[in-house]
């Protein structure tokens, strides 16, 4: 009898786990947000050692590209450094109180480089030139400045005065050519060397600001090895970022490269060894690239037969024979040697060993039409269980979760970082559908489609997630009833937004430091200036329209639950966004959920922030989309967050 009751117990207790979306088979939360991750991959000058660093430590590693799973350390003297390929060894600059210089051996053999004069600051800032490396060093004031190193005899020649602030691009003989320089608004412009009268001058004045989220689309790209030529990229002119190419001796532009669809973009580009630029690269939810001299065309085109993902171009070797490439797929990035040649593709590795192991979801990419006819790219994450067709439908109608990203000038770019992607994962992995949405106001698609997002924030950029929500349902993507949105920063308020003001839109929404009132965030440090008001309104003249669009005020009219939550530190909204907001919906007795972090500010950094935070949304989720979750354990207690509201809506 005792054995009978002890049966029935463990079916009751199964069968109350499934009813509640426990699933023994997730894939565990740390795995997605405690892994190690890999980065700055360098290919030797031969093509035959990749090197690389890591997260959880601060050690170089490397491997042969002819055995690529067998990991090699390089233990370093100290903790904070930055480095460069020579040859098939490294150079390698200690940003450690007491700078120094090594030449570094994959035997192991660690040689201090002899500088004859006591320095402070130490920084490698090129890439190998014909074996020479230029050097940025501090020291007094006669001898600070930029250096060429030669990787050959060991030696150091001064060759121009400390140049603050500019990224510097040189010829094969060392010559500085171009720059990239920060102006005082804080947008690139781009310098072109007169080394007859040693000075710089201004070739082109960026103009846009909200490109400077994804570094700036003013930029210079390469310069040729003879220094006659400089590529750049600028959207002064035209909508739409344009490459071009300007000859120093005609003093002559011409246009490179440019796209009716989206910017092209100064990152992504591949050049031939003499620093001609080969092709070019926008993004539209999918890779779009431009083939600039018809020397690469057979191998893109053979590549792009072979990458499943969106085939990204990385590095070559010294005589452009092998080049490394990267797949991005919306989940770990994947590795490939690319050998000409031969026209062969060599795996190699991932960038997140942690989930090599796993079933992960496919991402693929849409568009979406919106009411008054603007085209939206999206990416959309299927549940590995719901993908058997292989064509961006689940097999049927499934609880679905779009994610609106912050700025609101992010871009597009984000979507291959891992800091994003890994919380796609996770709610693939719990079963939903994730769809990644994009909307007026983004960067990449042109200064058109930004501009279109000015004093729009509850209007036309609130309905294109709206239409994106219906689109899901009219393609038998989502489940009418069971649609989420979630965000943070400006995704945060458009969690809001859309539960005021499309509350039969969405059955629940998470909104992360999210903006709840637009009137007080203008009157923030942050937010009081002329850039604000043009983009998000005058709290004068605009004050009605900054009412109206503040969720805040339209609290009454949410019907969903909503989850809220901070950081106590955050300098660009303020904690009291989403206290005030969780009191105006307590008052009314909504259903509200809310907590925060004392010690994290704008975007969570702690690993155990984000695993406590997943563990109260997995559940939330799971009470209104239906969605597995894994339960709590000990990842709340272990962080930081203290509980405000919700303790009745079972999510703790």
């Amino acid at each position: 009898m005792k054995i009978f009751i002890s049966v029935l117990y463990i079916i009751l207790t199964a069968n109350s786990s499934a009813q509640h979306g426990q699933h023994s088979s997730l894939i565990p939360r740390t795995t997605f947000i405690t892994g190690e991750q890999r980065f700055n991959f360098k290919l030797s000058t031969s093509g035959k050692i990749l090197f690389f660093q890591t997260t959880s430590d601060k050690i170089l590693h490397y491997c042969f590209t002819n055995s690529p799973h067998v990991i090699h350390n390089i233990t370093l003297p100290f903790t904070s450094f930055n480095w460069e390929v020579a040859d098939n060894d490294l150079l390698v600059a200690s940003q450690d109180s007491v700078p120094k210089l090594l030449r570094v051996s994959i035997t192991g053999e660690q040689k201090q480089i002899s500088i004859p004069f006591e320095i402070t600051k130490l920084k490698i800032i090129t890439g190998e030139i014909n074996y020479f490396f230029a050097l940025d060093i501090t020291a007094d004031s006669a001898l600070s400045g930029i250096y060429r190193f030669s990787a050959h005899t060991n030696s150091l020649n001064k060759i121009a005065e400390p140049q603050p602030g500019k990224t510097i691009l040189f010829d094969k003989e060392m010559n500085m050519v171009a720059a990239n320089m920060l102006s005082a608004k804080e947008i690139n412009d781009v310098l072109l060397f007169d080394k007859h009268n040693n000075r710089w001058d201004t070739l082109v004045k960026g103009t846009t600001v909200e490109d400077m989220f994804l570094g700036g689309f003013t930029k210079v790209i390469s310069v040729s090895a003879d220094g006659k030529t400089i590529y750049y990229t600028t959207n002064n002119y035209s909508d739409k970022t344009k490459v071009y190419a300007y000859h120093v001796q005609t003093k002559k532009t011409e246009t490179l490269a440019q796209s009716s669809t989206v910017d092209l973009l100064p990152f992504g580009f591949s050049t031939d060894t003499n620093g001609k630029v080969t092709s070019v690269v926008g993004v539209s939810a999918k890779i779009l690239r431009q083939i600039t001299d018809p020397s690469v065309s057979k191998d893109f085109s053979f590549l792009q037969k072979k990458i499943h993902g969106d085939l990204s171009y990385l590095a070559k070797n010294k005589d452009d024979s092998k080049w490394l490439l990267r797949d991005l797929n919306g989940g770990p990035t994947k590795y490939y040697l690319y050998y000409r040649k031969k026209m062969k593709l060599q795996y190699l590795l991932t960038d997140y060993p942690a989930l090599e192991n796993y079933s992960l979801s496919k991402r693929y990419a849409a568009s979406v039409t919106t009411r008054d006819g603007i085209k939206l790219p999206v990416h959309i994450y299927l549940p590995v269980t719901m993908d058997k067709h292989h064509n961006s439908i689940p097999d049927k109608p499934s609880p679905t979760i779009l994610y609106v990203h912050g700025g609101p000038w992010l871009g597009v770019t984000f979507w291959n970082q891992y800091f994003y992607w890994r919380n796609f994962q996770l709610l693939a992995n719990r079963g939903y559908v994730v769809i990644v949405c994009e909307f007026r106001g983004t960067t990449g698609l042109g200064k058109k489609f930004v501009a279109m997002s000015y004093k729009k924030w509850g209007s036309n950029m609130t309905n294109d997630i709206i239409d994106i929500a219906h689109w899901a349902v009219q393609q038998k993507i989502a489940k009418q009833d069971k649609v989420g949105i979630w965000g943070w920063s400006y995704g945060g308020y458009a969690a809001m937004a859309g539960l005021a003001f499309s509350p039969q839109t969405y059955a629940c929404g998470i909104s992360m430091y999210g903006i709840a009132d637009l009137e007080k965030f203008e009157q923030t440090g942050f937010a009081s200036s002329d850039y604000w008001k043009v983009r998000l309104g005058d709290p004068v003249k605009d004050q009605q329209m900054l009412h109206d669009f503040s969720p805040i005020n339209s609290a009454g009219k949410i019907k969903a639950p909503l989850l809220l939550t901070t950081g106590s530190i955050d300098i660009r909204v303020a904690q009291s966004q989403a206290d005030s907001m969780a009191v105006a919906l307590k008052k009314l007795d909504k259903r509200v959920v809310y907590f925060y972090y004392p010690d994290e500010g704008h975007d969570y950094v702690k690993n155990e922030s984000w695993l406590s935070f997943w563990a109260v949304a997995e559940k939330f989720l799971s009470n209104y989309l239906g969605g597995q979750y894994q339960p709590a354990g000990s990842d709340i207690t272990n962080s930081s967050l203290v509980k405000v509201y919700g303790k009745e809506l079972n999510v703790y």
